[in-house]
């Protein structure tokens, strides 16, 4: 299991695509002592977690922190670990406020990680620099409010969202941002493609990477 945080994961596929790229263009393998698969490309194959504390926007309490030192990351470790932890509902000893009898699980079935990603931001969002979400334009607050009323007006199950019926997972991107738990994928190559298995609802993406396949909408 390779143990990357999120953004090391994306930049382990950018590589993997550049490199995918530069072979198709006639790279041979002899220029790279990189590891190679059975086609000869270089072999990203493997198993991954994207787990990690981080949040995706910097909290308010630390907005003029982009990173941390070591001894205040193991601080918010601590801190964090100690918040998140379902099985401390007592305010006084810093759990999550939940009423006994109230919590879906209790924590032993949590793996949402325990550090924070490797460099120690406070978001995994780095643009903007204050590491928050921007704010929606029109457009988006038109479709947060079609989506809204998807979810909370639909009449059966046809009319909830792939996710709610379980046929897609919530962590599996794009952006691949960890949850609660399932933060593990595999990655598998063929000579045509790259396939990325994620754990949470086993949602698979197939990926082509030649340059017939390239589409010009509807990519992400």
């Amino acid at each position: 299991m390779h143990n990357l945080s999120p953004t090391k994961l994306s930049l382990a596929l950018a590589s993997f695509c550049l490199a995918a790229t530069a072979l198709v263009q006639g790279v041979s393998a002899q220029e790279s002592d990189f590891p190679r698969n059975e086609f000869g490309q270089p072999d990203f194959q493997g198993f991954y977690t994207f787990r990690t504390i981080t949040p995706l926007q910097r909290p308010r309490e630390l907005e003029h922190m982009e990173v941390l030192t070591p001894e205040q990351a193991k601080e918010w470790e601590a801190y964090e670990n100690r918040r998140q932890n379902r099985d401390l509902i007592i305010d006084s000893v810093g759990g999550a406020g939940y009423p006994p009898g109230v919590i879906s699980y209790n924590e032993f079935w949590y793996e949402r990680g325990s550090e924070t990603i490797a460099d120690r931001r406070t978001s995994l969002i780095y643009d903007p620099p204050n590491g928050r979400v921007p704010p929606l334009n029109d457009a988006g607050r038109e479709r947060r409010t079609a989506y809204q009323q998807m979810v909370f007006e639909s009449a059966g199950p046809e009319g909830r969202t792939t996710v709610d019926r379980c046929i897609t997972g919530f962590v599996g991107g794009p952006p691949m941002i960890p949850g609660s738990y399932n933060n593990n994928m595999q990655l598998v190559q063929t000579a045509n493609h790259v396939m990325i298995l994620n754990e949470m609802v086993h949602t698979a993406r197939i990926i082509p990477y030649a340059d017939e396949f390239d589409i010009k909408q509807g990519k992400w």
